[in-house]
């Protein structure tokens, strides 16, 4: 299969050879399934196929239903989340809610110094990739405000030497996205323990 573009300038401007819908075409096929076009010269094209997996009753739950249940409260916490992503957003909101955990949210890293300055917070999490400000940026305008607030970086990325990187950039833990409830907890928890002891 092979794609092709209407106008030389588009693909001098964005590239592109049709390699991939032909990868994508024998991906597919190998599920059993056609992949469709939709297109209409000046609107743009339309790719979709429809794919049906079986479902493995016997898959290990990323969540521990029980773990959760006996989590303490965190009443009266108070904590700034800066999240772009409203999925990953909601999930977390979600948890910390129910440990009755007071969230602020900011969708970049300058609204998280916005929000940071204007207020009081036990811990901060903070997405690493955000627009705008990144977080590693905001993480710097904060601590020119506070040097000690706990800062845990709320990151997808994985590379060597994480946890190092991170502690030298100034932030006090980390936790991966996708996170496991108990997981998040017991660092908050932590956070908050620690913080309390230095005051």
């Amino acid at each position: 299969m092979k794609a092709l573009q209407a106008d030389i300038n588009t693909t001098q401007k964005y590239g592109g050879t049709g390699l991939g819908l032909s990868i994508t075409k024998k991906l597919v096929n190998k599920f059993h399934s056609e992949l469709k076009l939709q297109s209409e010269e000046g609107k743009g094209s339309t790719f979709h196929f429809t794919v049906e997996f079986p479902i493995n009753e016997n898959r290990k739950m990323y969540i521990n239903e029980d773990k959760t249940k006996m989590l303490a409260s965190l009443d009266g916490v108070r904590i700034l989340i800066a999240e772009d992503n409203p999925v990953n957003m909601s999930v977390a909101k979600r948890f910390l809610q129910k440990w009755g955990i007071e969230v602020t949210e900011a969708v970049n890293g300058k609204e998280a110094v916005r929000q940071f300055k204007k207020d009081y917070f036990d811990v901060l999490l903070i997405d690493l990739e955000m627009p705008e400000m990144d977080g590693a940026t905001a993480l710097k305008e904060i601590r020119k405000v506070d040097a000690d607030i706990p800062i845990v970086a709320f990151t997808a990325a994985v590379y060597d030497n994480i946890y190092a990187d991170l502690m030298n950039k100034g932030f006090t833990d980390f936790i991966h996205k996708p996170f496991r409830p108990e997981d998040l907890h017991g660092k908050i928890g932590q956070q908050v323990v620690a913080k309390r002891k230095r005051a």
